[in-house]
């Protein structure tokens, strides 16, 4: 808060009366020569017209939004000066009137002054307010209120009496173009059927006009008389018959020619059958050769025949080496051989099948083991999963008894305890500051304070 010398408050007070309200009448003076322009401004203005009588594109408008940016950039600029006059006063140093350059808002500026150094106060009123911080508290009492909305009313007034006047020029010239144009193509109109029926009346004059010197039909006395019609038709009649015969003589001849390619296609079909049963029987024939030639060479070299019983004399056909020792032994010798050789594979091919069942069973036997060995486990994950799940359980169990126990301990607590003693009803007592939602208790860290209403000017508290 800004300190005050309370002896020297009164004599600065006076003294900056005095300096207001003659600032003031020169305001007034101003204001009414400004608003006397202004008016005059305001009634002089009437929409540009051409020399065809036809409205001129309307200005550039400024909008409410616009004026209110201009009055504000001019209300920093005056608060500015406002600002730098109190630093004047306090400082007891020279004055200059000359720093309030805008005519149309200095009484207002000079009145909103005179009453805030009438109720300025040199303590703080902050304890006084129930719903704002300090910050925000002197916030409020710096700000200086300008009410703007009788002037942009105004003006927004004027914009619309000039925007209807250009609007009414606007549809009036649009009227009579549009009229100018309906004559124009009347009499475009009124020509051009002046002129369809200034033909049309030399056309049915020139149509309806018979000279009678004229006549529609000619006699020639050098013209050939016309030839009978039977000429004509003779000419016809021997171009037809001649036509005809031609066509006949060629269908006669296609005719001739197809009955021709059909006996020269049946005689080829005959060669060929021909040639064909001429090789089938010439093939046979050499079969024949060569069958024959085969039996003459078995017949030629067949070999001695088998003399007949009689002719042997009572010795034996058959089995005449049989009861040879020597082959009787090798023939012994070979049968035991064999006999040895069919033992020894089938005794070979008994161990291998013996071998093979054994290693089947042993690979039987390890993937049983393995699939019990895995029943096994999978009961045992099994059964420590279902552990697992019912201690998850009974902890979440415990827990949720534990909550409801705490609260219904809580419950009853707050059933016990007088009223307003948990900390949400303690916290209703303490309000929050309305405008930023800080504490009403909270003065900020900082003690520098810039006004946004004047831009670049600090205040230190």
């Amino acid at each position: 808060v800004l300190s005050v010398n309370h002896g020297n408050t009164d004599s600065r007070r006076l003294h900056a009366q005095q300096l207001v309200e003659k600032l003031g009448q020169k305001d007034n003076v101003s204001e009414r020569t400004s608003r006397s322009s202004d008016s005059s401004r305001r009634c002089g203005i009437q929409p540009i017209l051409n020399s065809n009588s036809l409205v001129l594109p309307l200005p550039n408008l400024c909008t409410p939004r616009e004026n209110c940016q201009s009055e504000r950039s001019s209300l920093s600029s005056s608060s500015h000066k406002s600002h730098t006059l109190a630093k004047i006063f306090r400082t007891n140093s020279g004055y200059s009137t000359s720093t309030l350059s805008t005519p149309r808002s200095a009484h207002s500026r000079a009145n909103q002054l005179r009453e805030r150094l009438h109720t300025m106060q040199p303590p703080c009123a902050h304890t006084k307010t129930q719903t704002l911080c300090y910050l925000c508290h002197q916030r409020r009492a710096r700000n200086i209120p300008v009410d703007l909305s009788e002037e942009i009313r105004e003006r927004e007034n004027l914009e619309e009496q000039l925007l209807c006047a250009y609007q009414k020029l606007r549809a009036e010239n649009e009227a009579k173009k549009e009229q100018e144009s309906y004559w124009n193509r009347r009499q475009d109109l009124i020509k051009q059927a002046a002129y369809n029926l200034g033909v049309a009346d030399a056309k049915r004059i020139k149509n309806q006009f018979v000279d009678a010197t004229q006549y529609r039909t000619f006699i020639f006395s050098s013209r050939p008389s016309t030839p009978a019609k039977e000429l004509k038709q003779t000419a016809i009649r021997s171009e037809l018959d001649e036509q005809t015969g031609t066509r006949q003589a060629r269908e006669k001849q296609e005719h001739e020619n197809d009955q021709l390619l059909g006996k020269l296609e049946q005689a080829r079909l005959m060669e060929e059958l021909c040639k064909q049963k001429e090789n089938q029987l010439r093939e046979k024939w050499d079969k024949q050769q060569k069958y024959k030639q085969a039996l003459d060479f078995q017949v030629k070299h067949k070999p001695e025949p088998i003399r007949k019983l009689w002719d042997h004399d009572g010795d034996p056909v058959f089995g005449v080496h049989h009861y040879d020792p020597h082959k009787a032994r090798q023939m012994l010798t070979r049968a035991k051989e064999v006999q040895q050789a069919q033992m020894d594979a089938a005794e070979q091919r008994n161990r291998r099948l013996q071998q093979s069942r054994t290693q089947q069973i042993e690979q039987e036997k390890a993937i049983l083991k393995r699939v019990h060995h895995d029943l096994i486990c999978d009961g045992l994950k099994r059964r420590e999963a279902q552990e697992a799940r019912r201690q998850y359980l009974e902890n979440e169990w415990d827990k949720e008894m534990q909550d409801k126990q705490d609260r219904d301990a809580l419950d009853r607590f707050a059933r016990l305890c007088p009223t307003k003693t948990t900390l949400m009803e303690q916290l209703d007592s303490h309000g929050r500051c309305a405008q930023c939602s800080r504490d009403l208790n909270n003065k900020g860290q900082s003690n520098v304070f810039t006004d946004p209403f004047a831009q670049g000017v600090p205040f230190v508290r």
